[in-house]
């Protein structure tokens, strides 16, 4: 293997740090995964997707700070361990919010003079693309990656146009009443063993606020639309051509409303579902989120 490429290590490779925090007003679970590399050649914050929560991430996060990349991650509000303890499971409290966190993990992490970037999943990469496109002009990032953003949703997962027109204007009054989606676990990977890891995992629920859902319907269209024109930072976007859990159309639609004079690939993985971390081919994939990253941090200061 080269020095870039991602070994997926299943246990530590440097220190690991588990620690409740409170940020704006809230406690939030948070883990660092300190770069096996002194200093670190990169900083990063990892946010997961809808209904999880950080530590499915932790090959991910390890094989990171194995090549130098130093990794701050979380569980946002309403999810994971961060949902179980304030008891209100699946509501965010809505995307500026969101984006306060993000702001704060990222200050977290951060060093002088080390590129800082941040990689979103699923819902998280729609948080992720919507957080860079509203503070481009204060987030000081030298890359974003986002993988099965949650731009579009398909239509499976989607309800009749009347209830999705009335769920969003209700999100706006009750914003913590809370919903089972449609989104179903078979449909993350082709791995049964990570499927039946999530249907027995206790900080794994398929719930959201009416508030968290009217985002999710709401802010992707406005990224398309008008979000992706302007959009300033080197981006690495990335879709399972089989995902019918997000929509791999709105991550072909940004991508093609973006400035051609951006710095940004699009990579569509043929037949890949959705989770393409833990996908069959996830090795290929997270070697290229290291490898962009190393490539965008040379010469680089935060």
């Amino acid at each position: 293997m080269t020095q870039e490429q991602a070994h997926l290590p299943l246990q530590p490779v440097g220190n690991e740090t588990e620690e409740w925090q409170e940020i704006n007003d809230h406690q939030l679970y948070t883990m660092r995964f300190e770069s096996a590399i002194q200093p670190p050649q990169a900083t990063l914050v990892l946010v997961h997707g809808f209904g999880e929560h950080c530590r499915r991430y932790d090959h991910v996060s390890r094989a990171f700070a194995a090549q130098g990349i130093e990794v701050q991650t979380y569980d946002q509000r309403g999810f994971g361990r961060t949902g179980r303890k304030s008891g209100q499971l699946g509501h965010t409290q809505g995307i500026d919010q969101l984006h306060r966190d993000l702001t704060a993990m990222s200050d977290q992490v951060r060093r002088p003079g080390v590129p800082h970037f941040i990689f979103g999943h699923s819902m998280g990469g729609m948080i992720t693309l919507s957080y860079a496109a509203r503070h481009q002009g204060t987030a000081k990032l030298a890359g974003i990656i986002a993988s099965g953003p949650a731009i579009l949703l398909p239509p499976n997962v989607h309800e009749h146009p009347i209830i999705e027109r009335t769920g969003i204007f209700l999100s706006k009054y009750l914003k913590s009443f809370t919903l089972k989606t449609r989104i179903q676990l078979e449909d993350l990977c082709k791995d049964p063993q990570v499927i039946e890891a999530a249907r027995e995992d206790y900080y794994f629920y398929n719930i959201g606020s009416l508030q968290c859902l009217g985002d999710m319907l709401t802010v992707g269209p406005e990224l398309i639309q008008s979000g992706a024109q302007t959009f300033a930072c080197p981006l690495l976007l990335l879709h399972g051509s089989a995902d019918v859990t997000t929509d791999p159309k709105g991550s072909r639609d940004f991508f093609a409303n973006l400035p051609a004079a951006l710095d940004k690939e699009y990579v569509e993985y043929d037949g890949a579902l959705h989770e393409l971390h833990n996908e069959p081919i996830k090795d290929e994939v997270v070697d290229k989120y290291i490898t962009w990253i190393h490539s965008r941090a040379k010469g680089q200061k935060s």
